[in-house]
């Protein structure tokens, strides 16, 4: 399952996803919890191209 969302997207913001993803009810819930956003980043290269959360095939992108 991937849930990707733009930064700047207007209609669905990112934190109304993060919000609707931490009172989801499902069996990953507090695996997800636990689990730490990882900065993204394209190869070669230093530049942050966004957010990473993940729990095992559930994937978080921002």
């Amino acid at each position: 399952v991937l849930i990707y969302n733009g930064q700047l997207d207007i209609i669905v913001g990112a934190p109304l996803t993060e919000r609707y993803l931490q009172v989801l009810q499902w069996s990953g819930q507090k695996d997800y919890l636990a689990v730490k956003k990882e900065v993204w980043k394209t190869e070669g290269s230093s530049e942050v191209a966004g957010y990473i959360r993940h729990v095992s095939n559930f994937w978080q992108v921002l």
